[in-house]
């Protein structure tokens, strides 16, 4: 099964696995969005997926002042 559908947790920077188990076309980061989030628009042989994280982990800088 692929890793992208698979995996229950990781341990390296999200985008860094999205790009080791698919092909990332989109990216969606705090330039298009104000929630924060980044996410990520990714094709897996024919398929596509809607990837959302929390943002960048090790970034505690609060989003809004």
């Amino acid at each position: 099964m692929n890793p992208l559908l698979s995996a229950n947790s990781i341990d390296e920077p999200p985008e860094s696995f999205l790009r080791s188990v698919a092909e990332v076309f989109a990216v969606f980061d705090e330039k298009t969005q104000d929630s924060g989030n980044i996410s990520y628009g990714v094709r897996t042989g024919e398929d596509r997926y809607f990837a959302k994280t929390a943002g960048i982990p090790d970034d505690d800088r609060p989003y809004l002042r």
